[in-house]
C-alpha cells in the first residue's frame, strides 16, 4: 500500500465492462449510509460533483497495522463491515468514525496474482472476511462483506489508486 496518511484514494472493480468506483449509497456523503458502486467516471462523464464521494482517505493505524477508510474526513465517518447497532449484517456500512471500533480497521493486502493496484480489503477483527460486490453488474449495486472461502482471490480485489490530480481540488477539507 502506497504511503497513504493524508492522501486520497479512488477505489474501483473493474466490471467486466466498464469500471465501477465505490462510493456511499446515492452519492450522499453522511453516516447510516450503505456503500455501493457505481459507474459514473466523474472525468469521462464531466461530473466533477462525484468526485468528492468518490475519494477515500485511507490511514494506517501504526498501533496494530491495519487501516481505515474514510469518506469526507470533516464529516468523521468511516466504513464498518458491523452497522450501527454493532451486528454483522453482511453489508459495508458508512458510520461515524470511532477511532476504538475494530469493525472500522482493514488488512488491505496486495493480490500478488495480478498486475497494478489490486488489493483485497478485509476485516482486522475477521481476516477471513472480504469486501466484495453484491453482483456482477455495472453500476448501482451495494458492496458486502462476505467470508473469502479461497483466500486472497481476483474476486475479493479491489484497485486503490491515488486521486488523479484534476480531482484532488473537490477533495474535503
Amino acid at each position: 500500500m502506497p504511503n497513504s496518511q493524508g492522501n486520497t484514494f479512488i477505489i474501483s472493480v473493474d466490471s467486466g465492462v466498464n469500471t465501477v468506483y465505490m462510493d456511499p449509497d446515492g452519492q450522499v456523503d453522511q453516516a447510516l449510509q450503505l456503500v455501493q458502486v457505481w459507474h459514473e467516471d466523474p472525468l469521462k462523464d464531466n461530473r466533477k460533483d462525484l468526485a468528492k464521494v468518490l475519494q477515500w482517505w485511507i490511514y494506517f493505524n501504526s498501533d496494530d497495522d491495519t487501516y481505515t477508510i474514510r469518506l469526507n474526513p470533516s464529516q468523521q465517518n468511516a466504513l464498518s463491515y458491523k452497522n450501527n447497532a454493532g451486528n454483522y449484517d453482511g453489508r459495508l456500512w458508512i458510520l461515524k468514525h470511532d477511532p476504538a471500533s475494530k469493525s472500522q480497521r482493514w488488512l488491505i493486502t496486495p493480490i500478488a496474482s495480478t498486475v497494478g493496484n489490486a488489493y483485497v480489503i478485509s476485516s482486522a477483527e475477521n481476516p477471513n472476511y472480504g469486501i466484495i460486490r453484491e453482483v456482477d453488474v455495472t453500476t448501482d449495486c451495494y458492496v458486502n462483506v462476505q467470508r473469502m472461502w479461497g483466500g486472497h482471490t481476483p474476486i475479493f480485489s479491489w484497485y486503490i489508486t491515488p486521486t488523479p490530480s484534476d480531482l484532488v481540488q473537490f477533495s474535503a477539507g
